[in-house]
């Protein structure tokens, strides 16, 4: 045992597409960042943290469960070197009586048997009592020097146990100190992946914007976009079973014109994409929580605001129907804010909103 020792962590979005219009010209804020790294980039650098933290995290596991074995070994040794002490006190004690025994039993013999052939005969018994003592003295310091010598292996034991231990210690906290310092890259380099992507997604949609824009100069001129009416839209879908509680052009709390028209739905309820397209942003904008964003046909764009979580990424093709995000369900009445623009400018969708919610109602 001794040998084995030694080795051993929604609010409305009236404002959003016009904020998306400003996009080219506060980008320089957007990427005030420390890094301007591009997110496929991030993205390695982050896989290769997580695999460095799990590394160090691995290495820390192992050092407590041998700091474990260690503190049983040293408990063990603790014990055995009582056990010995109490057996080398036990010897000692052994030698003494003997000794006293001896002196006292030849004292006896000799003044029993005094004079002539009885003196003789004490002497001799005196010779053989004295020559078992010498025998049994010589025995029971054998057995004292082999005490001696476990209690000083043991006692080495316990001092590399000790030194062991000690050296686990300094290397996890090294390590801890390693984890934290992983840990914080972690969630530094998971920030500049999520600026970036937000950088991505405003610089795309800066191009789809001027896009836009050159195609509609190039085009005839047309009647304001106020008076471009819902009805242009092919029939699409309610976004989710819900009732109006603000129409377009409502004044809201601060004073502004609603541009949109706000839902409010069931806990939990699911929203659904009114019609096919594609998936243009998806992810948190700024101050308005989680946005959806799909380009219809016709140049129509829909924004949906108020999901408690968004179901769809960036590019993806989306049909009608298909599930695009959820509600909250830990609000009583949540909102869902919907917005359609033409060739960038708002619409009304109210007249196929209202026909939507009167046919859900029908069919619920």
């Amino acid at each position: 045992m001794v040998m084995g020792i030694l080795r051993g962590r929604a609010g409305t979005a009236a404002l959003l597409c016009a904020a998306l219009a400003l996009a080219s010209q506060d980008a320089a804020i957007a990427q005030n960042r420390a890094t301007d790294a591009s997110p496929r980039t991030l993205r390695r650098e982050i896989a290769a943290a997580d695999r460095d933290l799990r590394a160090l995290q691995t290495r820390a596991e192992a050092i407590t469960a041998e700091a474990h074995v260690l503190r049983a070994e040293a408990t063990a040794l603790h014990d055995r070197l009582a056990a010995l002490e109490g057996q080398q006190d036990a010897a000692t004690a052994a030698r003494i009586t003997d000794r006293d025994a001896v002196e006292a039993l030849v004292i006896a013999q000799i003044f029993a048997q005094r004079g002539g052939r009885d003196a003789r005969r004490a002497g001799a018994t005196a010779q053989l009592i004295s020559a078992d003592a010498v025998s049994r003295a010589a025995q029971r310091r054998r057995e004292a020097d082999a005490l001696a010598q476990e209690r000083a292996a043991l006692a080495a034991a316990q001092d590399a146990l000790v030194a062991r231990n000690t050296a686990l210690q300094a290397q996890l906290a090294s390590l801890q100190t390693d984890i934290s310092a992983q840990q914080a890259q972690r969630t530094q380099l998971a920030a500049d992946l999520r600026a970036a992507e937000r950088r991505v997604a405003d610089a795309a949609a800066a191009r789809r914007r001027a896009r836009t824009q050159q195609a509609s100069a190039q085009r005839p001129q047309r009647a304001p976009a106020a008076a471009i009416a819902a009805s242009s839209l092919r029939p699409i879908l309610s976004p989710a079973r819900a009732d109006v509680v603000r129409q377009y052009g409502e004044t809201a709390a601060a004073g502004l014109r609603a541009q949109g028209v706000t839902l409010r739905t069931a806990p939990g309820a699911a929203v659904v994409a009114p019609a096919d397209g594609e998936v243009a942003y998806s992810g948190p904008f700024r101050g308005y929580g989680d946005v959806l964003i799909l380009n219809l046909s016709g140049g129509h764009a829909l924004v949906l605001t108020g999901m408690d979580s968004v179901r769809a990424q960036t590019g993806a093709r989306i049909s009608a129907g298909q599930t695009v995000g959820v509600m909250s369900s830990t609000v009583t009445s949540p909102e869902l804010y919907v917005e359609v623009r033409r060739d960038g400018q708002p619409v009304d969708p109210g007249r196929w909103l209202a026909a939507t919610q009167t046919a859900n109602r029908r069919t619920g």
